[in-house]
């Protein structure tokens, strides 16, 4: 017996035009809050995932190397990001404002909640 399952169609992904691109990405840079902006910059130059990026520690951050462990992420596994060269600033000055908080997280609430 020959059954043919129809197979379902795929849907080609959303891609947002260079408009919205350009207006999205100002919004990013242009963030009053500065901590959801650090933590878009770092969606974006990482490609972190986001449970990836909740669970990541201030000791997982080496400037020198512009690295970031991620510990026990997809499928239990740990792998190294790096980001770059020109965002180490950034980063570094918003890791030393969590340190001054005693945060144990890179993204810390006010509630010292992950």
């Amino acid at each position: 017996m020959e059954v043919e399952v129809p197979k379902a169609a795929k849907k080609l992904p959303y891609v947002p035009t260079e408009e919205k691109l350009k207006r999205y990405y100002y919004v990013v840079w242009q963030a009053k809050n500065s901590q959801d902006m650090m933590i878009v910059k770092t969606l974006l130059y990482t490609a972190v995932r986001i449970s990836d990026l909740i669970n990541i520690k201030l000791v997982d951050v080496d400037f020198r190397y512009c690295q970031i462990r991620i510990n026990s992420g997809k499928g239990k596994k740990d792998r190294i990001v790096s980001f770059p060269h020109s965002f180490k600033e950034m980063l570094a000055m918003h890791a030393d404002s969590m340190k001054k908080k005693q945060a144990v997280y890179l993204f810390e609430s006010s509630w010292k909640k992950k």
